[in-house]
């Protein structure tokens, strides 16, 4: 597993890429996502937030099929991640060699040890090379169960984004002036409704770097 953290998002080698987190400056024809929140891309797989364990070790099953012992369809049921979406992923990548690129939403979750250990598994197949999209620092802390609602967590100007089943669950209308709890931080925000935006996960701007698990339980003072 040479190349898993030697390799940056500029230095994309082969035709085809599978995108594990959400990276909007990936979106490209020959990339295929797996992101909680949609991205403008046809090739996407939506799954449960916080299940990135179980999403990774999916692949693990697809590109070494019967080789590990796994309960295929707890993991699916869990990570929303169906037979059939897998069976597209495969279409799509159409036996050609890829890029398999580990974003934060991998690299700062709290199982990171078992999903690097999947990644190695997966660096060793002949058409998969496995890459990192930056260097990042890792923190230690527990996540809490994802109930109530969920934002992205982002370098940016103080703005909470979400769509209009995300304002509902919020009473929130547009332009709102609040203030936003998230993991051990709170900050003033506006409130921005995206009408193009899908789904009940916000994105949440900060001034202030945050370099966790981007998608943060939050709660509206």
């Amino acid at each position: 597993m040479s190349n898993l953290f030697e390799i940056k998002s500029s230095k994309l080698e082969s035709k085809k890429a599978i995108i594990l987190g959400y990276a909007p400056s990936f979106c490209k024809e020959n990339s295929f996502f797996f992101s909680p929140l949609r991205l403008e891309t046809p090739h996407q797989i939506n799954y449960e937030v916080g299940t990135e364990e179980g999403v990774i070790a999916l692949l693990c099953s697809l590109f070494y099929p019967q080789k590990y012992n796994l309960d295929l369809g707890y993991l699916s049921a869990e990570s929303n991640v169906g037979e059939e979406e897998l069976e597209e992923l495969l279409e799509f990548i159409n036996q050609e060699s890829i890029d398999l690129v580990l974003t934060q939403d991998f690299l700062a979750h709290p199982a990171l040890p078992n999903i690097l250990t999947w990644a190695k598994i997966l660096s060793t197949h002949p058409k998969i090379r496995c890459l990192i999209e930056d260097s990042l620092p890792f923190l230690d802390f527990e996540l809490s169960e994802c109930n109530g609602l969920v934002a992205r967590v982002e370098y940016g100007e103080n703005i909470l984004i979400g769509s209009a089943q995300f304002a509902r669950l919020g009473k929130l209308e547009d332009q709102n002036k609040i203030n936003v709890a998230y993991h051990t931080h709170q900050c003033s925000v506006t409130f921005l409704l995206d009408p193009l935006m899908k789904g009940t996960i916000g994105i949440l701007k900060v001034k202030n770097h945050f370099e966790g698990y981007p998608y943060q339980q939050i709660k509206l003072i």
